[in-house]
């Protein structure tokens, strides 16, 4: 078994580099990690805003009812929901829906 003063001696000298070497590190995921959440906190956040309405222009990542569904603006557009490929369908309508 060690002696507790050596292995204070040890545990005193490696500390140091064993926080700089964390630190290096961190630094590193730092530098990948930022860029990368930057541009998601950029991305534009979905957002439901009632019937689709003849004449608005719906930017992406909006979502309209329209015949009783659900759908979702890929591009800016100001079609029809379902006439062109500017729009992706969230959720179709049963029976239940009027």
């Amino acid at each position: 078994m060690m002696p507790t003063k050596l292995l204070r001696v040890l545990v005193k000298g490696i500390a140091p580099v064993i926080r700089e070497y964390v630190a290096q590190e961190l630094d590193k995921l730092r530098d990948d990690l930022g860029p990368r959440v930057k541009a998601l906190e950029a991305r534009p956040t979905p957002e439901h805003v009632g019937p689709w309405r003849q004449g608005t222009v719906y930017g992406p990542q909006k979502m309209v009812q329209h015949d009783g569904a659900c759908w979702f603006a890929l591009v800016e557009t100001d079609t029809k929901p379902g006439a062109s490929d500017d729009w992706r369908l969230v959720a179709k309508g049963g029976r239940d829906l009027r």
